[in-house]
């Protein structure tokens, strides 16, 4: 499940745990490019390693696996599947440093990964020290690795410290909701927390153990109840983008002098880029949402109140992508998504902003000559003519 140096094969995991690979010389449409590889029997979470060669993908029912994606003509798993202590497993998530991978499900489970082919348990997060049942809904660690926070399913979300993961150690009183969402900003010193009724709050963790409220909450669409499913910071963490069970998400501008302010109007149905899931590319170039359709959705943020879709909407394989799934790689141009029904894909980027970047440069090659004085005049009329296509 990684794309090859040049960006033109990538492996995506089939409705049935299967592994496929993926020949894209022409992104818009992808073929098979070898047979299918068995991984697992069904598919419902997954997470990447920082350095991009490792996904873990669980199959729910206490069972997780790694899978080396370093090379497309031959993934595979590392090792047999594990188990965590808990039981289903529903999410996945690896620190952003080191090698320490977080299963959440009746327990967070903390695993060593550093040697891949046999992850060994490092520490039990128990979801409250009083006994109280509930599952782990969601996990998150700050962006240096030092810091867990989980959601759960009773609404309530616990900082934990785990920069000595064989003994993690709450931090604080639990935080009230119901908590559905969380995301750490980027610089670590603060944290958002997704609520049920279409609020978003914020919180400085500069303090991990006693968090203080940042101003009023985020809210959505006043005459929608429903909840939060998705956050995500902007890499400068100057933006923070929302999406609600009602299909629509919301940039913010976090650094408005008069406090958060949303830019532009929700993005929704009406002009194809309602979002069931959203986030940033690595470089924060780029806004990527799903549509309801399962539409994969790039937009460049040059101006991040006005995104401008570029090309058309994605659909791999004529399925559409699964809400809760995107991750941008490192890379710039590589982004991880689920497909319905299980399947996992990864989508390279590159062709599209490579003509982002030349497009110029690209219609000249193709068409060999740029626009005569007379095709300037017939399709440009508002400036003075120009050689489109200068040689030379």
């Amino acid at each position: 499940m990684a794309f090859s140096g040049d960006g033109t094969i990538f492996a995506s995991s089939g409705d049935e745990g299967e592994t496929v690979l993926w020949n894209v010389p022409d992104p818009a449409e992808p073929h098979e490019a070898g047979q299918p590889q068995p991984i697992a029997p069904t598919l419902d979470a997954a997470a990447v390693d920082p350095d991009g060669r490792t996904v873990a993908v669980t199959d729910g029912p206490r069972r997780t696996m790694l899978v080396d994606v370093s090379d497309t003509a031959h993934v595979r798993p590392l090792g047999g599947p594990f188990t965590s202590e808990g039981d289903a497993v529903i999410d996945l998530a690896f620190a952003p440093v080191g090698h320490t991978l977080a299963t959440a499900g009746n327990d967070v489970t903390l695993w060593d990964t550093a040697t891949p082919t046999a992850p060994r348990p490092l520490g039990v997060l128990p979801v409250h020290d009083d006994g109280r049942p509930s599952a782990a809904a969601t996990v998150q660690f700050s962006p240096d690795g030092k810091l867990l926070a989980a959601a759960y399913d009773d609404g309530e979300a616990q900082l934990w410290d785990v920069s000595h993961p064989a003994a993690p150690t709450a931090l604080g009183k639990p935080l009230k909701g119901p908590v559905t969402e969380i995301a750490f900003a980027p610089d670590g010193k603060s944290m958002a927390l997704g609520l049920y009724l279409s609020e978003t709050l914020r919180y400085d963790i500069t303090r991990p153990d006693a968090p203080v409220l940042i101003g009023a909450s985020l809210s959505g669409q006043p005459d929608f109840r429903g909840f939060v499913d998705t956050l995500t910071y902007s890499p400068d963490g100057t933006l923070l983008a929302t999406a609600s069970g009602n299909q629509t998400a919301i940039l913010w501008n976090l650094a408005a002098s008069g406090g958060p302010q949303p830019l532009g109007p929700p993005l929704d149905t009406a002009n194809n880029s309602a979002a069931d899931d959203i986030t940033f590319s690595h470089d924060g170039t780029l806004l990527l949402t799903l549509s309801p359709a399962g539409d994969l959705i790039v937009s460049d943020l040059t101006d991040p109140a006005a995104p401008i879709p570029l090309g058309r909407p994605l659909r791999v394989d004529g399925f559409g992508l699964q809400p809760g799934s995107l991750t941008a790689f490192p890379d710039g141009h590589t982004v991880l998504a689920g497909r319905r029904g299980g399947a996992l894909v990864l989508v390279d980027l590159a062709g599209l902003l490579n003509l982002r970047d030349h497009g110029r440069e690209q219609a000249c090659a193709l068409l060999g000559t740029g626009f005569t004085e007379a095709d300037w005049a017939l399709f440009v009329r508002d400036l003075p003519y120009e050689d489109s296509c200068p040689r030379g």
